[in-house]
């Protein structure tokens, strides 16, 4: 046996340097420019993931300002900053599987969001989709405009000619976690009524984010926390401990609308997504408990803190450009008369200068900032003139399209009128001659595209236009260091000393 062991300590050095020769030299993606270190290591985007607390996302753009459009970032990856390169990433006919490794950062990796294979996916998907159709949206938009008043009842109520501010972010996560709730369980836990806006479960969604490093670069923590007493997690890390509550009260729900206790869809006027989905012909094997509850919380997990931060900021935004304000207030006067009875959802849709809003605040605000990470199976992908080999990972980040000069005038700046008609109805362009609508990634493309897409464009175009028409508003104490992305946790976090957009009511 000490033979032995002495074989395994001489030979080891031998297999690391034949391991650093094969990824420098002998590797498909040798050929790659980038950092040779991160070539030879995975520990180097870990290092600033997990150690440097979500700075990856900036060493990306170092990277490329250096070694150009394409550059290998670990052993197994080359990442692509080129606002084209999203014809080939979010391509509709590809068949393209993402990183088996992240599939595991949230728990959740039977739900359609974190699923590896492109055929599952789609199966999965197309369960979910019709929920969130254009047309099945705008069949709850009294719901979301019900909503929208009680959180301006409130403001009203409560915080008007008070000189004592609220923050917002809490406002709008209260708002979004109510209706995701009602729509996904025919119920809610009334968040819009708790005194200061944060409920048990409003800082879940950012919990689960905190935890998005060291769960996706050690895939086997997630289950192995799931092993431990909960009430120990709780104790350690209480971001560890909110997390897997949520995830228990999501498994509750499905459990109560599978036996039948939870009847509250037969009350209300539109259809429950779990209880359409536990009664539908998918296969037994895809309405279990477990899998539905994975389900449920990628579902209200994704339609909470991406959408209650693009809300928070665009009003930031507003708020902070008094003539963008003047102008979005005196289109929304004409048609909402009586700030009490919210237009129907085409009405504000059909506001050319509302609409210039939100799609500027959806270039700026990213409802997350990591990059997409797919992978060929069985065919090369070719990206100009490099061939990335079947199997190897590539990726992109949209934030980084977003805010390209190339095809962004000023692209740090908020600027609605860019979206805008010209007089002869000219539809807008980027700086390249080409649409400006194709380069709004925000929602991604393609089979993986946001689901919640037309969901979250419902909620940011009623709640803005209600609170905006309600609401006298002037921001406090708050400045660009709240909207700023200082980190990158799959969502853009802000400098950890802000207290958020606050504001007065007057």
């Amino acid at each position: 046996m000490q033979n032995g062991l002495l074989v395994v300590l001489a030979a080891t050095p031998a297999w690391i340097l034949g391991v650093c020769l094969y990824r420098l030299y002998f590797s498909p993606l040798a050929k790659f420019p980038g950092p040779k270190l991160a070539a030879l290591t995975g520990w180097v985007e870990t290092y600033y993931d997990v150690y440097k607390g979500g700075q990856f996302f900036f060493k990306l753009k170092e990277w490329h300002e250096h070694y150009g459009p394409i550059v290998r970032i670990n052993p197994w990856e080359v990442h692509i900053s080129d606002p084209d390169a999203a014809d080939i990433v979010f391509a509709g006919n590809s068949q393209f599987n993402k990183k088996i490794e992240w599939s595991y950062r949230f728990g959740i990796p039977q739900s359609a969001f974190d699923t590896v294979d492109h055929h599952l996916h789609k199966s999965r998907r197309a369960a979910l989709s019709p929920f969130f159709s254009k047309q099945k949206i705008a069949g709850i938009a009294d719901l979301i405009a019900n909503r929208s008043q009680r959180l301006c009842d409130r403001l009203d109520n409560e915080y008007k000619h008070s000189g004592k501010p609220v923050i917002m972010d809490n406002a709008f996560t209260a708002y979004t976690f109510d209706l995701i709730t009602a729509y996904v369980f025919a119920r809610s836990d009334d968040y819009l009524e708790h005194p200061t806006f944060c409920g048990p479960f409003t800082t879940a969604a950012k919990s689960i984010a905190n935890t998005v490093h060291m769960t996706g670069h050690f895939p086997w923590l997630f289950t192995f926390l799931q092993s431990l007493p909960k009430k120990w997690l709780a104790a350690s890390n209480p971001h560890m401990g909110e997390m897997f509550t949520f995830h228990e009260a999501v498994e509750n729900q499905v459990k109560v609308i599978k036996s039948g206790d939870n009847d509250a869809h037969k009350h209300v006027s539109h259809k429950t997504v779990f209880n359409e989905l536990i009664h539908s012909n998918l296969p037994e094997e895809e309405k279990t408990v477990e899998r539905l509850r994975q389900e449920g919380v990628s579902v209200v997990t994704g339609g909470i803190e991406t959408t209650s931060t693009a809300l928070t900021k665009t009003l930031f935004y507003i708020l902070n450009n008094p003539a963008v304000r003047d102008r979005v207030c005196a289109e929304l006067q004409a048609v909402f008369p009586d700030p009490r009875q919210t237009p129907p959802l085409h009405v504000l849709e059909s506001l050319p200068y509302l609409s210039a809003v939100i799609n500027e605040s959806l270039r700026m605000i990213l409802g997350f900032s990591q990059r997409i990470i797919r992978t060929s199976p069985r065919a090369p992908v070719v990206y100009k003139d490099w061939v990335i080999p079947p199997g190897a990972y590539f990726s992109m980040t949209i934030y980084f399209s977003n805010f390209d000069a190339q095809i962004w005038e000023a692209p740090h700046e908020f600027w609605p009128e860019r979206w805008l008609e010209d007089e002869s109805g000219r539809k807008p362009r980027a700086r390249n001659g080409e649409p400006l609508a194709k380069y709004l990634l925000t929602f991604g493309r393609g089979p993986r595209m946001c689901v919640g897409m037309n969901l979250a464009r419902a909620e940011m175009i009623i709640g803005l236009a209600v609170v905006l028409r309600r609401c006298n508003m002037e921001l406090f104490e708050t400045g660009m260091e709240t909207v700023e992305m200082k980190s990158d946790y799959f969502i853009p976090m802000v400098d950890k000393e802000s207290n958020g957009v606050r504001v007065i009511v007057k």
